[in-house]
């Protein structure tokens, strides 16, 4: 029998209590702020939502005895998107890899199960309507139809659909849709 016990720790701006895995953690670096995006870094760390709110407050006078006079919210978040889009990426290509991926506006749009859906960011407005009136979730990702389709080995796709997805990269896909989308 194994016991899986969760790790929670506090936003600092909200005090929301949480797992680990929800929230963004920070640490003091080479005399500045920075987000630990793999969570190894050797420092005490400090946890804040993914919310937009709570990030934007980072800097607030409650919050200056943690965070660096010289932190830059808007570079830590540059580093937060290509870091999520690296894995995103990653997942994709794994995906075709193990053929767990629909191609195609009409692929996802026809696929009876759940899949998570990311789009090209020049996807038709005629194809993208499709997939809203379908109903079925999906993710505007910063790649157009080249850059999408270079992850599955084609010349352009607009619409890629990943039929089995691991719980750990729903959250990201979760803290990426809430920050970048």
């Amino acid at each position: 029998m194994t016991i899986t016990t969760t790790v929670t720790r506090s936003c600092i701006v909200c005090r929301s209590k949480m797992e680990k895995i929800n929230l963004l953690r920070l640490v003091n670096y080479n005399e500045t702020t920075i987000f630990d995006l793999t969570q190894k870094i050797k420092q005490r760390g400090f946890y804040v939502c993914y919310d937009k709110i709570c990030l934007s407050k980072l800097k607030n006078k409650k919050n200056r005895k943690n965070i660096s006079s010289d932190f830059d919210l808007n570079l830590n978040l540059e580093r937060l998107e290509i870091y999520l889009l690296k894995k995103i990426k990653q997942v994709i290509s794994l995906s075709f890899a193990k053929n767990k991926i629909l191609v195609g506006v009409d692929a996802v749009v026809g696929y009876s199960k759940k899949s998570i859906i990311f789009l090209a960011s020049d996807i038709a407005e005629k194809s993208e309507k499709k997939i809203i009136k379908s109903e079925k979730k999906y993710i505007k990702l910063p790649l157009d139809r080249f850059l999408l389709g270079s992850l599955i080995r084609k010349d352009e796709v607009v619409a890629i659909g990943i039929t089995s997805v691991n719980p750990n990269f729903k959250n990201d896909i979760s803290h990426f849709k809430e920050l970048f989308s």
